[in-house]
């Protein structure tokens, strides 16, 4: 039987999201929610959503899941639902339309989407522990306790799980609701936070540290990558050019190996062909 020894989370980048700026959120009042399964917690956040509003109308919950299905979920006229899977540009406009999220997971490996809204500047609610502890300090945490995942048995007995203390929600949602100004603010302080925080090279920091032979971190702030090999290109033009530490002269029509980001900035330029890889395989078979 295989045994995990260790296990390490390596967050990615937002820089997309944060590119974006904070949020820009509409009326009616929205709370943002989003999950597949039980676990993620959207009868929770349906429930919390209820309890805090119980006859407001100038209020919404928006729903983001992956297919129709409502698993179960209470009915209400003022429940909205996103389904499906959204390009970049929609994600970041389902994030900006909302004034809070709300998330209310009993557990995450890490919880991209919490820290989505984090970093885009939408004020977050969210369950403490789990994934969640590693950036719940720029968002609003939720009271949790630890008690048996009976309710997941995909793969035989699941453990414990963090329930969301529904009341802590609740108490929290109103505060937001009723002190949004200061909360937008506070948001956008976290986001810029945040943002600095979880960069892809923190993230390949994080994972070149944990990989041995292929790449170590030097601590010193200076990442130490294995070496790609080169790939093969066929100018269109001629290209006399320093590309970050690289010259690369190449006369057109005639090929280079050069480096694979190289390649892309080439592309990118429309300076090398489109059959580069063709015109390799032939170099190959005939040399």
């Amino acid at each position: 039987m295989a045994m995990i020894v260790s296990l390490s989370v390596m967050p990615n980048s937002l820089a997309t999201l944060a590119a974006a700026g904070p949020a820009s959120p509409q009326t009616p009042f929205t709370v943002l929610a989003s999950g597949s399964e039980f676990r993620k917690g959207l009868d929770l956040a349906c429930d919390v959503f209820r309890k805090a509003f119980p006859n407001n109308t100038d209020v919404r919950l928006l729903l983001k899941t992956p297919t129709s299905m409502t698993f179960g979920l209470p009915s209400d006229p003022r429940f909205q639902h996103v389904t499906g899977f959204l390009t970049a540009d929609e994600e970041v406009a389902l994030y900006a339309s909302a004034n809070v999220y709300l998330g209310m997971s009993r557990g995450e490996g890490f919880g991209m989407m919490p820290l989505q809204a984090i970093v885009q500047g939408t004020p977050t609610i969210m369950s403490s522990g789990h994934g969640h502890a590693m950036f719940e300090q720029f968002g609003i945490s939720v009271d949790t306790s630890l008690v048996p995942a009976t309710e997941y048995r995909l793969y035989g007995e699941a453990g414990d799980w963090w329930l969301p203390d529904v009341d802590d929600a609740v108490d929290k949602l109103r505060f937001v609701y009723d002190n949004y100004t200061h909360h937008v603010a506070a948001a956008k302080k976290n986001a810029l936070k945040a943002a600095k925080t979880f960069t892809w090279d923190r993230s390949a920091a994080l994972l070149l540290s944990h990989i041995g032979p292929f790449g170590a971190y030097t601590g010193s702030g200076t990442v130490c990558h294995p070496q790609p090999k080169d790939v093969w290109v066929v100018a269109k033009v001629d290209i006399h050019a320093d590309i970050g530490p690289y010259r690369v002269d190449i006369v057109e029509h005639e090929g280079r190996w050069v480096p694979p980001d190289v390649k892309r900035v080439l592309r990118d330029a429309d300076a090398i062909t489109d059959d580069s890889w063709h015109d390799w395989r032939q170099r190959e078979v005939t040399s």
